[in-house]
């Protein structure tokens, strides 16, 4: 691998980073989001509204964790010079 091609490969893994700091300040803002409209609405947090927000933080995770090993297979390229 060239000097190019690490450079690269490097600024990929500094764009996931950021990348995925991004996402994860979304994904915590669309939660509130949720609660809040959960409570204007005078629904508590319990049952149906619960499930709702912990399915949200789920599949935020499942989307963190993909792009967190997405960034690492950058990093892995870059350090294969």
């Amino acid at each position: 691998m060239s000097n190019l091609q690490f450079k690269q490969a490097m600024l990929a893994y500094e764009e996931g980073l950021r990348g995925e700091s991004v996402r994860r300040r979304e994904i915590e803002s669309f939660k509130e989001s949720q609660s809040n409209a959960f409570a204007s609405g005078g629904i508590t947090l319990a049952g149906s509204p619960l499930a709702v927000l912990q399915e949200t933080q789920g599949l935020g995770d499942q989307e963190l964790t993909a792009m967190r090993r997405a960034t690492r297979d950058q990093g892995e390229l870059g350090k294969a010079v």
